[in-house]
C-alpha cells in the first residue's frame, strides 16, 4: 500500500488526543436538570412513559437474544423520575398558571364575539408557546450538554458509547435521536433484529404525530430516516435525504457512497472530515477502507490509537490478511473481543477472521467449528454461510453439504453459486437450473443469474447461450469477476485460447479491485500454463507482483514455475519469502514440501504435513505431499496406501497421484503395471517429471524407441546436465552415436559434469572406435575425481581393447575395489580382469573374481564387451 495523504496521516497520529473520550454517562441525579423554582428560561419535560417502557422491553428483547446491552436500569429509572418531579414541579409554578381559569371565575356577560375572540387568541397563544416552549427546551443548557455529550459519544462509534447515547436520547425523549443510535447500532455492530425494529416504530410514531411535515423534523430524524434507507439497500434515497452539512450527514454521506462502490467519494469525504476532526476514529476508518494508496503501515496506527474500537480492529485483521501479512494478522486476531453490546451477528465476524486463517492454514476443520459456531451466532450472514459451502465443497464433504442444501430456500447469491457448483458436478442440472430461476424470481440475483445460466448451458454444450449468458452477466456488472472467468475458461473450451487469455488480461489491467485482480491473474496464468506457455505466465507473474508484491499465491505459483524451468534459487527465495511473511499457509505446503525433497530434507518436509494429516478433511494436495514424503522416505507401503486415499478424494484432475502409483509399480520391479499407469497419466500441460518416469519405465521394460522419445521431452522441457545423460544414454541405445557424442559434449566440459557423464562419452567414442579420446575424456576425469568407479572401468576397458594389458588390469581391480552396488558393467568387468589375469599366467589372482562372477551367476565365458 503506497503512501496515503497528508491529511490521513495527520489524523491518524492525533488519533489519541485530538477527540478526548467524554466522562461516562451520568446518572439522572447528577444531570444539570432544572427543578421548580429555578430561575432558568425552560424546563425540561419528561420522557414518554411508554417510550421508556417500550425502550427497557427492547432491551430485555436484546438481552433474552443474547445481546447484554442493558442501559444500567436503575440510572434510567432515576433520570425518569427527577424529569417527572421537574415537569410537576413546572406545572405548579404560578407563572405557568392559566389565565382562562382566572377569567372564567370574572362574572360577566359573555358575547359571541367576545368568545370568538378569546378562541382566536388561544389559538395564537397556544401557537406561540409551542414554539416558545420548544425553543427554551433547546436552549436549556442542560439539553445543550446532553446533546454535546450525545455528540461525543456519537463520535466514538463503539457498542459502548452507542448504548451511552442511547440512555441520554431516552432521558431527553428525543425519539429521533433514539431512532438515530438504534440504526447506527444495527448498521456499525448488527445486523440487530430488535433495534431495526424499535427505530421503525420510533419513526412512525414521529410520522404520525406530523407537527409540520418533513420542514420541522429535527435533525437526528432526517439522519435516521436516511441510515433506514441505507439500510434497505435504498442507496438514492438515503443520499436525498441527507441535506444538512452537519459532520454526521458527511460521515453518512461517505457510507451511502462506499457502499454504492464509489471509492473515490468516499475517500474524499472522509478525508473532509478528517480535516475538520482529526482521529475521528469512524472518518478515518472510511479513508483507509476505501483509498487504494493506503499502506497496512496506517491500518497497524489506527488500530494502536484505538484498541478498544471492535469495528477498527476487525478491518486491521481483514486488511492484514489481504496483505498476506498472516502471522502479524493471528497475533491481532488472538486479540479480537467483540463487545457483548455487539450483535450476535457481529461478534460471528471475529469468529469468521479467526476461521478464515485456520482454513488458510490447512487446518480445515478446526476452521470448520469456528464457521459452524459463526453460523448459530449469525445464521442470516452470507459471507458466513458461503465460506462454510466453500469449504465443505472444497474438502470433499458433498453428503453432509446436501443435506444442508435442502434449507437453502432464501440464500445469498454466492451460496446458491456454490449450491449450483455441486448440483453440476453431481450431474443434476435440471436442479441448478430451479436453484437458479428461484434466485431470479426473488429478483436478488443481478448478474448472478445470467452467470449461473451461463454454468448450466456450458455443461450441456450449449455454446451459443453459455457465452450470451456471460455477456448479459458482464453487461449487468462489467467487473463481475465470475463471469469474466467462465466466460474465458469457456473460450479456452472451444479452442479460443488466445481470446480467452486476452479477455483476462484486459479485465485485469482496467480492475479496481485487488481481489478481482488477483483472481484474474491465476486465472490467466493457469491458461498459459495449460498452453505450454510458461514463459509468458511468468512474465505476467512478474509484473503483477512488481504491482502487487503482497500476492502470496502469485508469488508461490512463480516460485514453482521457476523451479520446473530450473531456476531453483530464484523459485526457493520466492517460497520461502512467503513462508517468512504468511508462516505455513496451505498453498505453500506441497511446493514448499517438494522443494525439501529436492533438497533430501525429507524431516524439513515431513513437518509441513504431520499434524495436518490427522484432520480427516485434510486437503488433498497434504495427502499427496505425505504419500510422495513416504516414497522418498522407502516406505512403498505407507505411500501406496496414502495414495489410494489421495485417489478416493480425487477422483478427477488426479496425474500427480496416478504418477506416483507409477513411480511405485517401477520402485516394487512391477514394470507391467508401471507402464499402464504412466500411459494413463494426463497432466493439464507438460510436465517433465512425467516424461522422465516414462522414460525410465519404457528403459527398463526394453522400449529403447519409447524411453528415447520420452527424454527428447524432458531435455526440451526442463533442459539439465542429468537429463542430457538420460538422453544421451537413450541415444547410444539406438545406435544415434553421432548424436550421443554430440550430446555427452556439451554436457562435460573438462572433467565437469554430473556422475557417469565422462564414463557415457568413453563409451560413446569407444562406440565410434575413438579409443585415444576415449581414454584421454576418462584420465581427466580421474585426475579429478579418483574414486570415479565407472570412468575407472572405463579406462581399464578401454587400455585391455588397445591390449596394454597390466594397466588393464590395475585400472579394472580399482574400479572393483571402489563400486558400490551393482552397477551394469560388474559382470564385464569382472570377466575382463579374469581374463587378463589369466592371460599373464596368475590364475591364483585370478580366482576370487571367477568366484565372485560365478555368485553372481554369470559365465566367464561370454564374450567380453557384453555390455555393448
Amino acid at each position: 500500500m503506497p503512501a496515503v495523504s497528508g491529511v490521513i496521516l495527520g489524523g491518524l497520529r492525533l488519533g489519541n488526543r485530538a477527540t478526548a473520550r467524554p466522562l461516562p454517562a451520568q446518572s439522572g441525579a447528577d444531570l444539570p436538570i432544572p427543578v421548580a423554582g429555578d430561575e432558568a428560561e425552560g424546563t425540561l419535560s419528561a420522557p414518554d412513559p411508554g417510550a421508556t417502557h417500550e425502550f427497557e422491553v427492547q432491551e430485555s428483547e436484546c438481552e433474552g437474544s443474547g445481546i447484554l446491552d442493558l442501559p444500567q436500569p436503575k440510572k434510567l429509572g432515576e433520570s425518569a423520575a427527577i424529569l417527572a418531579r421537574a415537569r410537576q414541579a413546572s406545572a405548579a409554578h404560578p407563572r405557568s398558571a392559566s389565565g382562562s381559569s382566572a377569567a372564567r371565575a370574572r362574572p360577566g356577560a359573555r358575547s359571541s364575539w367576545l368568545l370568538v375572540g378569546l378562541i382566536v387568541l388561544g389559538l395564537a397563544s397556544s401557537l406561540v408557546a409551542h414554539y416558545w416552549a420548544r425553543a427554551s427546551v433547546e436552549a436549556t443548557p442542560a439539553v445543550r450538554a446532553s446533546v454535546e455529550v450525545i455528540e461525543a459519544y456519537l463520535s466514538e462509534d463503539t457498542p459502548e458509547a452507542y448504548q451511552e447515547a442511547q440512555v441520554l436520547c431516552v432521558q431527553l425523549g428525543d425519539l429521533g435521536c433514539q431512532a438515530e443510535v438504534l440504526l447506527l447500532r444495527d448498521l456499525r455492530y448488527g445486523p440487530d433484529g430488535v433495534h431495526l425494529r424499535r427505530a421503525r416504530i420510533l419513526l412512525r410514531e414521529l410520522e404520525e404525530r406530523g407537527d409540520g411535515g418533513a420542514a420541522s423534523a429535527s435533525a437526528s430524524e432526517v439522519r435516521a430516516r436516511a441510515l433506514l434507507a441505507l439500510r434497505r439497500g435504498a442507496l438514492a434515497e438515503a443520499d436525498g435525504l441527507l441535506v444538512g452539512d452537519d459532520w454526521r450527514s458527511t460521515l453518512y454521506r461517505g457510507w451511502i457512497a462506499a457502499a454504492a462502490g464509489e471509492r473515490g467519494e468516499a475517500l474524499a469525504l472522509g478525508e473532509e472530515l478528517l480535516g475538520e476532526r482529526p482521529g475521528d476514529p469512524a472518518a478515518a476508518l472510511l479513508v483507509l477502507e476505501n483509498d487504494p494508496e493506503a499502506r497496512i503501515d496506517d491500518f497497524v496506527r489506527l488500530g494502536d490509537a484505538h484498541p478498544q474500537h471492535p469495528r477498527i480492529q476487525e478491518a486491521l485483521v481483514a486488511a492484514l490478511i489481504e496483505e498476506g501479512e498472516l502471522l502479524w494478522a493471528e497475533k491481532r486476531a488472538r486479540r479480537l473481543k467483540p463487545s457483548m453490546r455487539s450483535s450476535a451477528s457481529f461478534r460471528g465476524g471475529a469468529l469468521l477472521l479467526r476461521g478464515e486463517l485456520l482454513w488458510r492454514r490447512g487446518l480445515p476443520s478446526q476452521a470448520l467449528e469456528l464457521y459452524d459456531q459463526a453460523a448459530e451466532q449469525a445464521p442470516d450472514r452470507a459471507d458466513v454461510s458461503s465460506r462454510r459451502f466453500r469449504l465443505l465443497l472444497a474438502t470433499g464433504d458433498h453428503a453432509r453439504l446436501r443435506g444442508e442444501l435442502e434449507a437453502l430456500a432464501g440464500a445469498a447469491p454466492e451460496v446458491v453459486a456454490l449450491a449450483v457448483e455441486l448440483d453440476l458436478r453431481s450431474g443434476l442440472s435440471r436442479i441448478a437450473a430451479e436453484r437458479v430461476e428461484e434466485l431470479a424470481a426473488r429478483g436478488t440475483g443481478d448478474a448472478w443469474v445470467p452467470y449461473l445460466r451461463g454454468l448450466i448451458a456450458r455443461e450441456s454444450g450449449d455454446v451459443g447461450v453459455a457465452l450470451a449468458e456471460f455477456a448479459s452477466a458482464k453487461e449487468l456488472a462489467p467487473a463481475f469477476t465470475p463471469a469474466l472467468v467462465a466466460e474465458a475458461e469457456f473460450l479456452h473450451e472451444l479452442g479460443r485460447r488466445e481470446e480467452g487469455v486476452a479477455l483476462l488480461a484486459s479485465e485485469r489491467v482496467w480492475a479496481d479491485d485487488r481481489a478481482s485482480r488477483r483472481r484474474l491473474l491465476r486465472a490467466e496464468v493457469d491458461a498459459l500454463i495449460s498452453e505450454g506457455r510458461s514463459s509468458e505466465a511468468l512474465a505476467a507473474l512478474d509484473l503483477a507482483l512488481a504491482q502487487d508484491p503482497a500476492d502470496n499465491d502469485a508469488r508461490t505459483l512463480r516460485g514453482v514455475l521457476r523451479i520446473e524451468r530450473g531456476l531453483v534459487d530464484a523459485g526457493r527465495e520466492d517460497l520461502l519469502r512467503v513462508e517468512e511473511r504468511a508462516g505455513v499457509i496451505a498453498g505453500l505446503i506441497a511446493p514448499l514440501g517438494r522443494l525439501y525433497l529436492r533438497e533430501g530434507a525429507l524431516d524439513r518436509a515431513r513437518a509441513l504435513v504431520d499434524d495436518r494429516l490427522e484432520d480427516r478433511r485434510a486437503a488433498v494436495e497434504i495427502i499427496l505431499l505425505s504419500a510422495e514424503i513416504a516414497f522418498a522416505a522407502g516406505d512403498l507401503a505407507g505411500s501406496e496406501s496414502l495414495v489410494r486415499r489421495y485417489l478416493l478424494r480425487q477422483p478427477e484432475d488426479a496425474w500427480r497421484g496416478v504418477l506416483l502409483q507409477a513411480k511405485i509399480h517401477e520402485a516394487k520391479g512391477e514394470l507391467a503395471e508401471a507402464a499402464e499407469s504412466i500411459a494413463a497419466v494426463r497432466p493439464p500441460h507438460p510436465d517433465p517429471e512425467v516424461e522422465l518416469v516414462a522414460g525410465r519405465i519404457y528403459e527398463a521394460s526394453g522400449d529403447v524407441g519409447e524411453a528415447l522419445t520420452r527424454y527428447r521431452r524432458v531435455h526440451h522441457y526442463q533442459p539439465s546436465p542429468e537429463h542430457e545423460l538420460r538422453l544421451a544414454r537413450a541415444l547410444l541405445a539406438n545406435d544415434a552415436v553421432a548424436e550421443a557424442i554430440s550430446a555427452l559434449e556439451r554436457t562435460v566440459e573438462g572433467s565437469q559434469g554430473p556422475d557417469g557423464a565422462h564414463a557415457l562419452l568413453a563409451e560413446a567414442l569407444a562406440a565410434a572406435g575413438e579409443l585415444r579420446r576415449a581414454q584421454a575424456v576418462v584420465e581427466a576425469r580421474l585426475g579429478r575425481v579418483a574414486g570415479d568407479a565407472a570412468a575407472r572401468y572405463w579406462l581399464g576397458r578401454i587400455l585391455d581393447e588397445r591390449r596394454r594389458r597390466e594397466p588393464a588390469i590395475a585400472a579394472l581391480e580399482q574400479a572393483l575395489a571402489g563400486v558400490e552396488g551393482e552397477p551394469v558393467w560388474l559382470d564385464d568387468a569382472l570377466r575382463r580382469l579374469v581374463r587378463a589375469l589369466e592371460a599373464g599366467d596368475e590364475p591364483e589372482r585370478a580366482e576370487p573374481y571367477r568366484q565372485r562372477l560365478a555368485e553372481r551367476g554369470a559365465d566367464d565365458d561370454d564374450d567380453a564387451g557384453a555390455l555393448d
